[in-house]
């Protein structure tokens, strides 16, 4: 539990690697009893929004594909800006290949 109150701390203090984390362990139901897709969408926001390397590419696809599932609707957060740049960062950084980002490590 003590890893878990320094994940959130980073995560609420600014720094992108504990945010797509954090989304992570609430979108795989790490935290709490249940998987919380609202609390992982609130932390892959913030650290999409950041565009700052890897950790907010992969929240950015995370995103994505929250929205292709409409647990986020159009319109929602900003989520088409956010698409946006995902589809220009992955062809800029990683040749269209999804595969890098499809595991955070």
């Amino acid at each position: 539990m003590e890893g878990i109150e320094m994940l959130k701390y980073a995560a609420e203090n600014g720094l992108v690697m504990g945010q797509t984390f954090l989304g992570e362990a609430y979108e795989r139901g790490q935290i709490g009893e249940k998987i919380n897709d609202k609390e992982a969408i609130k932390f892959y926001f913030k650290a999409a929004k950041q565009n700052r390397g890897y950790y907010s590419h992969v929240a950015q696809l995370r995103l994505r594909d929250f929205r292709a599932s409409n647990k986020i609707l159009a319109g929602e957060e900003d989520i088409e800006n956010v698409i946006k740049i995902y589809v220009e960062e992955l062809k800029y950084y990683y040749d269209g290949k999804e595969k890098m980002l499809e595991n955070i490590h």
